[in-house]
């Protein structure tokens, strides 16, 4: 009888009944579509996003390749006004000449010399 009941003891422990959860299968299913919808939305929303970044890299392209066309003509004019500029030395000599007179008075005597020519700079004619 011992042997009887250990032996249906065991039968019993090892055979647990298994317990079919319809519930948890919809939960997952749910999940599962909830994914999918959210990873097309999340699809969608990055083409789009990628459409906006391309347009606006486009954009910056267009925009800086006109400043380097501008920055060029820029440097050209720059050029050109650099050989019609001409530079001008003005030299000045300014002599003072002191005399004493029978007191002992001094007068000083000033005298501007200009050894150079005056010229007129070509840019402020076309102003």
């Amino acid at each position: 009888m011992r042997i009887l009941s250990l032996l249906l003891l065991t039968i019993i422990g090892c055979s647990s009944p298994q317990i079919k959860n319809e519930d948890s299968y919809e939960k997952i299913d749910s999940i599962i579509h909830n994914s999918e919808i959210n990873i097309i939305r999340s699809d969608s929303v990055n083409r789009e996003s990628e459409k906006s970044v391309d347009k606006k890299v486009d954009q910056t392209v267009h925009k800086i390749e006109g400043l380097n066309e501008e920055v060029s003509v820029l440097k050209q004019e720059v050029e050109t006004a650099k050989m019609m500029v001409k530079t001008v030395y003005k030299i000045d000599t300014v002599y003072i000449e002191t005399k004493k007179n029978f007191w002992g008075k001094e007068k000083t005597n000033t005298t501007i010399k200009s050894d150079s020519t005056e010229v007129v700079d070509s840019l402020l004619n076309n102003l």
